[in-house]
């Protein structure tokens, strides 16, 4: 995905999640451990190569126009995390990232966190439900400043596809203008 413009403190995010989760797993009884592994395993759908392109529609970081690019998802750290890099071509120049995806067995929700080359980040929770992610996040740009991402992530073709669709908003939420529309395909 255009996979926001926010690159990141990659090992510090991972330490931090590692500390997160272990501190989660020994609070936990076993069947929410169970059920945080159910929920885990649902990633698996976004593992593997792919590529996307699609169009950003004009907004507060840039201009606006088409984009590309390539995304590699693979599972880490004995199957707990999923990590992500990206690379794009955007109206704005080219741009690379890395990413962890996992879940929150207490807030029962999913989480992303995403760092981008232009010094941006990303921090958001979401939801799955059958072939629909959805989700929302705190997005910090370059120069510092927040606004938030509303996202929505629909799998076809037996999940070999995906329609993307984000939304910006700089109110807090309040009010939201269409960000991004893409479209991803897993390569075969």
């Amino acid at each position: 995905m255009k996979l926001i413009k926010y690159v990141d403190h990659w090992v510090l995010g991972v330490a931090v999640l590692l500390s997160m989760i272990s501190g989660v797993q020994a609070q936990t009884n076993t069947n929410q451990v169970v059920d945080a592994s159910a929920q885990v395993k649902k990633l698996d759908v976004w593992v593997g190569d792919w590529t996307y392109e699609g169009m950003e529609g004009p907004n507060p970081l840039e201009k606006g126009g088409p984009f590309s690019g390539k995304l590699s998802n693979k599972w880490v750290l004995n199957n707990s995390f999923i990590e992500s890099h990206w690379e794009e071509k955007n109206p704005t120049g080219n741009l690379e990232g890395v990413e962890i995806h996992g879940y929150d067995p207490l807030t029962k929700r999913f989480f992303y966190h995403g760092y981008s080359s232009d010094g941006g980040t990303m921090m958001g929770t979401g939801v799955h439900s059958q072939n629909t992610w959805a989700g929302t996040a705190k997005m910090i740009d370059k120069d510092g400043k927040a606004m938030m991402v509303r996202t929505v992530s629909r799998f076809t073709d037996e999940n070999q596809s995906v329609a993307v669709t984000w939304d910006l908003s700089q109110d807090e939420g309040k009010t939201w203008t269409p960000w991004l529309n893409f479209t991803m395909k897993k390569a075969k």
